[in-house]
């Protein structure tokens, strides 16, 4: 349907901003969030979400909360003794692994429920993330996505941080905490992963020995052969 939107939310700044902007366009909107072994704390998402129904009253808000561990292990894993002798420590980059089985559900959610648009809260300050780096994954993602019919976009992917914050004050997305006086923001309210300090832990190594450039090169061969297994998964 062309008036619903899919957005991947995970409560914080960043795609809280996406499914406000998202409302603004769209009569129904999807929260769309993603649990697997190793995220955490899921249910914080409820706190932005139930601020976003209340900023926009009529628009109709639908908070689905998914598990990927199936996608998640398939796509970490298929021919994986290949993939280490052909692309070596990528296949260590579990966070991108997670966010593109967070696009594989995404899809096939989008499909099963006729939904045409998904908006992903991805920033260009966090490119260094396969899953927010347009070399990387976002333009081949966005054409992956398009072969099913899926406008995918990036709306708040060249905004500064503070820029975001200035965007979610002005909508009124901020919430006041449990101690008068103080203000809850949506970053305190996303769920946690452990991945994401063993992919800062490989950043930190994989950096230290290789250029900028050869790791989005790297990277760039490697989620375009993941994304070709996707196409080709969506087949069966």
């Amino acid at each position: 349907m062309n008036d619903s939107c899919a957005v991947l939310f995970s409560g914080g700044y960043d795609s809280t901003l996406a499914a406000a902007l998202a409302a603004e366009r769209f009569r129904r909107v999807y929260l769309v969030t993603y649990k697997r072994l190793g995220i955490f704390k899921t249910d914080r998402v409820s706190v932005a979400a139930g601020r976003l129904k209340e900023v926009y009253p009529d628009v109709r808000f639908e908070s689905s909360l998914i598990g990927i561990d199936k996608f998640y292990k398939e796509i970490c894993y298929e021919n994986y003794p290949a993939n280490v002798i052909k692309f070596g420590f990528m296949v260590l980059t579990f966070c991108g692994l997670c966010k593109l089985a967070m696009h594989w559900r995404t899809m096939i959610f989008c499909m099963e429920n006729e939904v045409s648009n998904v908006y992903d809260g991805a920033v260009a300050g966090s490119k260094v993330f396969p899953g927010q780096n347009k070399d990387i994954m976002l333009d081949r993602m966005k054409r992956l996505y398009l072969s099913y019919g899926i406008n995918y976009s990036t709306p708040v992917y060249n905004n500064r941080k503070g820029d975001t914050k200035q965007e979610i004050h002005k909508r009124d997305l901020l919430y006041s905490d449990r101690e008068e006086g103080k203000e809850k923001t949506p970053p305190r309210s996303q769920p946690v992963c452990i991945d994401n300090l063993l992919f800062s832990r490989f950043v930190d190594y994989y950096l230290g020995i290789h250029t900028w450039e050869e790791y989005v090169d790297g990277l760039s061969r490697f989620y375009a052969a993941k994304m070709d297994y996707i196409k080709e998964r969506m087949k069966t």
